[in-house]
């Protein structure tokens, strides 16, 4: 690939498709799904055509004009600022567009007549393979084993895949007919981790499901744009989780007070209370309906070298319409920020969080948030202990259920991510009859693990691909 076109990053990410010159409405009957639009500059009359896009370049415009902020909310790339993109392109190239260093380059010329099909024309191959590396790697480094005793997503999982993923589907197909954008559709979902857990178990279930390509690269589409809308950086979190913008982490570390050793043991008896909410309320499987880990945030700027923030936060921790025979804690969502000094934090695809240094020690500052209200760490052991409570109450439950009812909550938990996204969009958030019948009465799927890791590997990703069937055996 040869640069040919240098010009501003407005928009993140990396997209490959056929440019189409467009300078008008007029233009609008060549334009496909997948197409790079290259324009002097968007207007609201484009705003189907940009809605179809894979990504925008446009002749002028800065990181706030329109077709900037439209593209961030599409979750597409954009490159603005480049002075010459409409004279040196033309209609068929086909080109790379990368959005975050505001580069432009040529792969090929489409074939004269050459048909775009939707959703294979989004040209997502790099994307997928980056990541089909992070997804594999973090799921591969998990011990199978360890979800036996509780809920293995790849033993329920198959058993209703096609009318959940028709439910999925019901859900993408609103949200364009809605003309809802990629960040409305993320900030109605739990957190992005919750999405990068929801979007491997879903490619994993296309398979069992008999999907077509095109509806595999659909659903994969679908989370994949909403990551990027909003994430900064990183979207499928090789190690980091960002969501929260310099002004707004600068706002939180500024409001931490000095914290103490027995402050850091507070928080972390805490932290641990909320964890295990979730995934007593949520399984195994999607525990991140309550909790994320955003992390790492350089806050050297107000504490000095080495400083760096953590923000982890605890939401949905009651659940009437899963558990209507527990007893309701005292708090709907908790934030904790803390300010460590000599410790490096990482966060994987799936909220897990890695420290490098001494967090107890290492706490300079801290503050928590109880339902929008700060408190003070040292005062919130009651809260610990009714989280803790709730934890057991709701896990010995569990423990106590036979199959049928472990099945009809464990697709409840899993719809539960949707509650507020299909409720936006008029939709029932729970799965229908369809997918209880699919279900009702039906073992569990057997499915045997490889014990070398390099098998379990390949078998993930054969999987997980979206864009190739999984070789004779690995389903």
């Amino acid at each position: 690939m040869s640069l040919i076109i240098k010009g501003t990053g407005a928009s993140r990410g990396r997209a490959r498709g056929p440019v189409k010159i467009i300078t008008g409405i007029a233009d609008a009957g060549k334009f496909q799904d997948g197409d790079i639009l290259v324009t002097r500059i968007t207007s609201p009359a484009m705003v189907a055509m940009m809605a179809r896009a894979a990504a925008i370049v446009c002749d002028v415009g800065s990181v706030t004009s329109h077709p900037s902020v439209v593209s961030r909310e599409l979750g597409i790339p954009c490159v603005v600022n480049t002075r010459e993109a409409t004279a040196r392109l033309q209609d068929g190239l086909v080109v790379e567009v990368d959005g975050s260093e505001g580069e432009v380059r040529v792969i090929s010329r489409e074939p004269e007549g050459a048909k775009n099909p939707a959703v294979s024309a989004l040209n997502l191959d790099s994307e997928i393979d980056t990541w089909l590396d992070i997804a594999v790697e973090a799921v591969s480094a998990m011990d199978f084993s360890t979800f036996e005793d509780v809920v293995a997503w790849y033993r329920y999982d198959p058993l209703a895949a096609r009318p959940w993923l028709e439910h999925v589907r019901r859900i993408v197909r609103q949200c364009r007919v809605e003309r809802l954008t990629a960040m409305e559709a993320a900030r109605l979902l739990p957190n992005p981790s919750e999405i990068r857990g929801t979007m491997i178990f879903d490619l994993y279930a296309t398979k069992y499901a008999g999907l077509s390509k095109a509806e595999r690269l659909e659903i994969f589409d679908f989370y994949r744009r909403m990551l990027r809308a909003l994430c900064l950086d990183d979207p499928y979190a090789r190690e980091k989780n960002v969501i929260h913008s310099k002004e707004k982490i600068r706002e939180l570390a500024a409001a931490a007070d000095p914290a103490t050793p027995p402050i850091a043991r507070a928080l972390g008896r805490l932290v641990s209370a909320g964890y295990h909410v979730g995934h007593a309320l949520y399984s195994d499987m999607h525990p991140s309906i309550v909790y994320d880990n955003y992390a790492p945030y350089d806050v050297s700027d107000l504490y000095g070298p080495r400083s760096v923030a953590v923000i982890k936060e605890f939401n949905n921790l009651n659940c009437p319409e899963i558990w209507p025979e527990l007893k309701p804690v005292p708090a709907d969502s908790v934030r904790i920020v803390c300010v460590y000094e000599n410790v490096l934090a990482r966060v994987d695809t799936v909220s897990h969080i890695v420290y490098d240094g001494d967090t107890v020690n290492g706490l300079k500052y801290a503050a928590v948030y109880v339902d929008g209200q700060k408190r003070d760490p040292l005062s919130l052991s009651g809260l610990s202990a009714g989280l803790e409570q709730a934890a057991i109450d709701a896990f010995t439950r569990w423990q106590g259920f036979d199959l049928e009812e472990r099945k009809r909550r464990y697709y409840l938990a899993k719809a539960y991510d949707f509650k507020n996204l299909a409720g936006k969009l008029g939709l029932d958030w729970k799965p229908g009859e369809e997918l209880s019948a699919a279900v009702r009465g039906k073992p569990l799927c057997r499915v045997e693990w490889p014990v070398e890791k390099a098998a379990v590997k390949y078998r993930l990703r054969s999987i997980l691909d979206p864009r190739i069937e999984p070789a004779a055996g690995l389903l």
